[in-house]
């Protein structure tokens, strides 16, 4: 868990840069990092290399300018409670997806985002979740588990890689890896 004082609720994070953020809006706050946003406000973060719990709960939350986030619902042993949200059609969501059919429920898991420039100079990021060991991916080129294969298309005159199918079968997983928690109103 990554330790830091409680909110009501419990505590809420995301993940940007290959890190576990926690966001204090415009409230200074100590031990926060400042940056200017998007918008040109100045917001306070605490970055963090993890985060870690057992999974008691996921689900959907939907948005119509952000589009849909994965959340997830951790707890520690001593019951704290941390709520990370992925953006659902991301490299960080997509990761998390591609390994639920993995995941061990019954044992605490780690989650660890990671971003890097690989040599070609693409930037890779995604996650590493480790349960009694690290959670391999379900889905892969060589071994697809019937994950449909991405289409590229011309949108605009570019080339571009055509997700929809993929999302499509992805969130058919998360719907039924969802129904194995039982549901907690108060989420």
């Amino acid at each position: 868990m990554v330790g830091i004082e409680n909110s009501v609720g419990g505590n809420y994070y995301n993940v940007s840069n290959g890190k576990i953020v926690k966001s204090f809006g415009s409230n200074e706050t100590e031990g926060a990092t400042s940056r200017v946003n998007k918008v040109g406000n100045t917001v306070y973060e605490k970055y963090f290399s993890f985060i870690e719990g057992n999974l008691i709960d996921a689900s959907i939350k939907s948005n119509e300018a952000f589009g849909d986030s994965i959340i997830l619902k951790l707890q520690d042993e001593a019951g704290e409670l941390d709520i990370l949200q992925l953006k659902f059609d991301s490299s960080y969501g997509r990761s998390f997806l591609f390994k639920i059919p993995n995941l061990d429920l019954s044992k605490s898991m780690k989650i660890v985002p990671y971003s890097f420039t690989n040599k070609n100079g693409k930037e890779i990021t995604g996650l590493n979740i480790y349960n009694h060991a690290k959670v391999l991916s379900a889905f892969s080129r060589e071994e697809p588990n019937g994950l449909p294969p991405l289409k590229e298309i011309t949108f605009n005159g570019k080339k571009q890689w055509d997700k929809t199918k993929q999302l499509a079968f992805l969130s058919e997983i998360f719907v039924e890896f969802v129904s194995k928690f039982k549901r907690n109103e108060d989420f």
